[in-house]
């Protein structure tokens, strides 16, 4: 039989065990001795595996260690004004001045990991960029308010069947038809049900052809004038 392990006197880091506590279903327990004099009971798994180092002491005086004065100091858009008496998980807040003229109240860490760099106004103006970005692709993608760039797009990945606009559906008799739609200036439009995915197929594609094919023609036409 393995023998019991005896802690006491040992140290770990910051604790030093006095004797052991009580046992419980989570495994045994030791009161220990910090070395800022603190006396906790402390789970053994916890002592030996190094996942406790002291009653909380050592966080305490490495959050303090790395306390810096940041007034003035500027981040991004964000000049920090002056440190608050708040915390928020732990960390120092810090009211901040942004460049559009906005107050906000950011996180030491956040300011000093650049997580935030302004109060929110960066952001908003990435975003309308992005957006202006997104609508002038799709101009140039249009003819005659039809964006020509939709009509090529590739099947979708829940596709049942293999094929754009073609869809299983089950009749009331309990047989299989294949529904064929396609989607064009806001409009969907049913093609008909088949028998098999070869024939609504087809039918879709004769629908492109007549329908989008025409746009996609004019489109390549005009990129071919421009260069």
């Amino acid at each position: 039989m393995r023998a019991r392990m005896d802690l006491t006197g040992r140290t770990f880091s910051r604790w030093t065990v006095l004797e052991e506590s009580a046992e419980t279903n989570s495994g045994r327990h030791w009161l220990c001795r910090c070395s800022c004099g603190t006396v906790k009971v402390v789970l053994q798994n916890s002592l030996t595996r190094g996942k406790s180092t002291s009653c909380g002491c050592y966080n305490l005086e490495q959050l303090q260690s790395r306390k810096a004065d940041l007034t003035g100091r500027t981040f991004g858009r964000l000049t920090a004004v002056e440190e608050l008496p708040t915390r928020r998980h732990t960390y120092i807040e810090w009211r901040c001045q942004c460049r559009c003229g906005n107050e906000t109240i950011v996180t030491s860490h956040d300011l000093l990991c650049g997580n935030i760099k302004s109060c929110g106004c960066l952001n908003a103006e990435l975003r309308k960029k992005r957006i202006a970005k997104v609508r002038q692709g799709l101009k140039k993608n249009k003819v005659e308010n039809v964006v020509v760039s939709q009509l090529t797009q590739k099947l979708s990945k829940t596709s049942k069947t293999g094929v754009k606009g073609v869809n299983p559906c089950k009749q009331a008799n309990g047989s299989v038809m294949y529904s064929a739609r396609i989607g064009f200036k806001g409009k969907n439009h049913h093609l008909g049900f088949y028998h098999s995915v070869a024939e609504a197929e087809a039918a879709r594609k004769r629908a492109e052809k007549a329908l989008y094919e025409p746009y996609i023609q004019k489109l390549a036409e005009r990129k071919k004038t421009k260069n």
